[in-house]
């Protein structure tokens, strides 16, 4: 049977900040925990520090916030956070939903401009299952019907 030490199960503080009641972890040391450990979580260290929250930086209240002028990963980040994910597909109905898809192609922070659609729904959408038919040979394109060897000399 392993050693257990009894003072990892009695060690227990109330934060400063938020009153919560938190047990030592296992990777302070007992120093650190009796003279440094004030708070309950990296969060509430931050707000004892500053004076003031950390949750209030996301959004237009962020100094970084660039509106609708943001790349393509970003917006997508976004629209993850903010529309929420059904099970199934939007369109279709059938396969579930994996890839939040913009219908106008202008990318804006606009929710009812973004769609969840499964894979397929998704690719015929953007046109890219048409070139998915496609294989490339050399320097030309050629559909799946006509072969690399009706343009040879």
């Amino acid at each position: 049977m392993p050693f257990v030490d009894d003072q990892y199960l009695t060690c227990k503080k109330q934060c400063v900040v938020c009153e919560t009641v938190f047990a030592k972890s296992k990777t302070v040391s007992m120093v650190t925990w009796e003279k440094k450990t004030k708070c309950c979580s990296i969060a509430c260290a931050i707000k004892l520090k500053t004076g003031r929250s950390n949750f209030g930086t996301r959004g237009e209240n962020n100094s970084m916030w660039k509106g609708d002028h943001v790349g393509y990963a970003a917006i997508h980040c976004w629209v993850h956070r903010h529309k929420p994910k059904p099970s199934l597909c939007e369109k279709c109905g059938e396969a579930p939903a994996y890839d939040a898809a913009n219908i106008s192609g202008e990318y804006k922070r606009d929710l009812t401009d973004w769609e969840w659609l499964c894979r397929k729904c998704h690719m015929i959408s953007d046109g890219r299952l048409q070139k998915l038919k496609k294989y490339k040979h050399g320097n030309q394109w050629f559909s799946k019907k006509s072969s690399p060897q009706s343009y040879v000399r």
